[in-house]
């Protein structure tokens, strides 16, 4: 998730200082929250580190990383010197115990990634460790039990269990003290290593390493685990399953300084959760009563208050009779060729949001293809822990490198607070997916990450039964082939219609005239104007969701513990706004793909009623986690809602 970058070897009369900021500029973008920095001095033991909640270009105008930067420079200094860009996944910012590196008794660790077992891992560990919140303190524990009561240090075995042990995609630079050992680890290939004249420069992401021209890059996979021996000036890569490598104990070592204070905890909600639930459940069953008699069609259920329809004399409704349909006319051997280019390209960007589709996706791209990838996910600061667990679970277990372009969440949190709050004082349908314009930047560095990484397509798992066409019909425009295309594929005409809608409600609405036009603007242009050049998996294979759900679970994907159904429940946006919908016109997205499932045959009437029934449920955990990071009061807002006029 994060970004990790560092030098080993004598940096000491190098411009290794320079290199190293170089490296951490370019992996800011993999996280805003958090820069640190370590460095150490191996004769000595002279360590310096620190951990700053700030991203990286701020961070280093603080006295104390210049500091830092002084005592790296100095000649004849540090051996080592590891970097972290944080994207905040377990634990906040404000304390130091959360950041990295972790400094912990002989360790100095930097990790990206998420381990998807912390909690088991943590159970076999006796250790004051275990009540840190980070989940690199799973690592660092379990590194402690496999060595510190050991004489020698058997390298390959305990790289071996540490890898089988610790689940999901990880990387680590790793420094045991006691060992005068430098480790670099990655189960799924998101660590390049470069070696210029005995020094070795490692990063998250090929393109930041210095000088790639001139010296080779090597991307770490386990088995393949470079560790540099301080005492002996060494370093290489061995395969830890076919060379059995020992080290014995250093003659002399020290303990680190000690991090084990914890001031604050993981995420909690400040927000009453049982009494939200009450108003959410209260509002869901009046608006299930008040819509019973509403009019519905015969054939797919959507209900007359959908925006444009239409029933003809037997019941079935205008969106029915227009429906084409979403099975595919090509099939999975023509996306083999389109993707291999006739046999000449080997590898492939998968967008991989941590919803089911895309980790479908990347599924059948590695095992069924059996294609090399590299996954994308752009975070915008509504992408929940649960997506991130399930994006490390595939990319661990398909060992695919994970790219990563993180937004400076704290600033798009804050333009969706306005909008919100905007919107609440004047509700309006159509603008809703305002709440969703700084995800659309999605585009434009997909298509950047790919020309990045030398790579010619991108596959995304577009759902063809997910098209919510009324979204742009209350904004009164029409999607073109309102259930096979996305919305950016709208025709000219249509989307003047939508840009006219939102130009009248930003005049009566002055709210909207906030510090997030700048975003909205850029996120239309990406979504709607910019050039895209991608795969849909599902034009060549059929989806089908128990297919889905039965190869996600082949992951143990792990599904949202306040709802059943697997759809959306990595996007924290989603139950906020299908609670709005569902209060204000009785029917949500939920209704729009079960009726397109009905009118592929996935579903019977019946079958898609109780589902209907059961995902329209409100998700009170959901919806105060939304309200909660956004820094809006959720009963508040909850109540709002229910005070907006009904179209039934």
């Amino acid at each position: 998730m994060c970004g990790i970058a560092g030098v080993i070897g004598n940096l000491g009369g190098s411009n290794s200082i320079e290199e190293f900021e170089a490296m951490a500029e370019v992996l800011e973008r993999r996280g805003h929250d958090a820069f640190g920095f370590a460095a150490l001095d191996y004769a000595t033991r002279d360590l310096r580190f620190g951990k700053l909640s700030l991203p990286f270009r701020k961070a280093i105008r603080s006295d104390e990383y210049k500091n830092f930067r002084s005592f790296v420079s100095a000649s004849g200094k540090p051996e080592l010197v590891f970097g972290h860009t944080r994207l905040a996944t377990h634990g906040g910012t404000g304390d130091s115990a959360n950041n990295q590196p972790v400094v912990y008794k002989d360790w100095i660790v930097v990790h990206n990634g998420i381990i998807t077992n912390e909690k088991e891992v943590k159970e076999g560990i006796s250790s004051d460790i275990c009540a840190l919140p980070l989940d690199t303190y799973a690592s660092v524990g379990f590194l402690s039990k496999l060595s510190d009561s050991a004489d020698t240090f058997d390298f390959s075995e305990v790289m071996r269990q540490f890898n089988a042990e610790i689940k999901g995609a990880n990387n680590f630079a790793i420094y045991s003290a006691k060992r005068g050992l430098s480790i670099l680890f990655s189960s799924n290939g998101s660590l390049y290593l470069q070696n210029r004249d005995g020094r070795w420069y490692f990063s998250s992401e090929k393109r930041a390493l210095p000088l790639q021209e001139q010296y080779e890059a090597t991307q770490l996979l386990f088995p393949n685990v470079f560790v540099y021996d301080h005492r002996n000036t060494k370093g290489g890569i061995y395969d830890v399953t076919k060379e059995e490598i020992s080290f014995g104990t250093p003659e002399s070592s020290a303990p680190l300084k000690e991090v084990t204070k914890v001031q604050t905890a993981e995420y909690t909600s400040h927000v009453d959760v049982v009494e939200l639930g009450r108003i959410l459940e209260r509002e869901f069953k009046l608006v299930s009563d008040a819509t019973k008699n509403v009019k519905r069609c015969t054939k797919c259920l959507l209900p007359a208050t959908f925006p444009g329809i239409v029933f003809d004399s037997s019941g079935e409704c205008s969106i029915c009779a227009g429906y084409q349909s979403a099975k595919p006319k090509l099939t999975k051997d023509d996306l083999y060729n389109r993707l291999t280019n006739g046999g000449t390209q080997d590898k492939v960007l998968v967008s991989l949001s941590g919803g089911r589709d895309s980790c479908f996706t990347l599924h059948t791209v590695v095992k069924e293809l059996g294609l090399k990838a590299s996954a994308f996910t752009y975070d915008w600061g509504m992408v929940t822990d649960l997506a991130r667990r399930n994006q490390s679970r595939m990319c661990g277990d398909l060992k695919v490198e994970h790219l990563i372009v993180s937004a400076d969440i704290e600033k798009k949190r804050k333009y969706i607070k306005d909008n919100v709050s905007a919107w609440l004082r004047r509700p309006s349908l159509g603008t809703i997916p305002l709440f969703m314009a700084g995800d659309k930047h999605y585009f434009y560095y997909a298509e950047k990450v790919k020309k990045e990484n030398g790579l010619h397509l991108n596959v995304m798992g577009e759902n063809k039964l997910e098209k919510t066409g009324f979204k742009t019909r209350f904004a009164g425009a029409e999607q073109s082939g309102e259930n096979s295309s996305m919305a950016y594929s709208m025709s000219t005409s249509n989307k003047i219609k939508m840009l006219s809608f939102y130009g009248t409600e930003f005049a009566v609405n002055p709210g909207y005239w906030n510090t997030s036009l700048w975003d909205t603007f850029t996120g239309y242009l990406s979504y709607y104007v910019y050039p895209r050049t991608y795969l849909n998996l599902f034009d060549y294979v059929e989806w089908n969701e128990n297919v889905v759900d039965a190869t996600l679970k082949q992951y143990d994907w792990e599904y949202s513990p306040d709802c059943a159904t697997s759809w959306r429940i990595g996007d924290g946006t989603a139950p906020f706004y299908n609670f709005i919908y569902h209060s204000v016109v009785g029917f949500s997205e939920n209704d729009t793909l079960r009726a397109n499932q009905i009118r592929e045959g996935h579903l019977t009437i019946e079958q898609a009623k109780a589902l209907i029934e059961r995902d329209n449920h409100p998700r009170p955990e959901s919806f105060a986690w939304y309200c909660d990071v956004l820094g809006l009061d959720a009963i508040e807002v909850a109540k709002a809602i229910t005070r907006i006029p009904k179209l039934y």
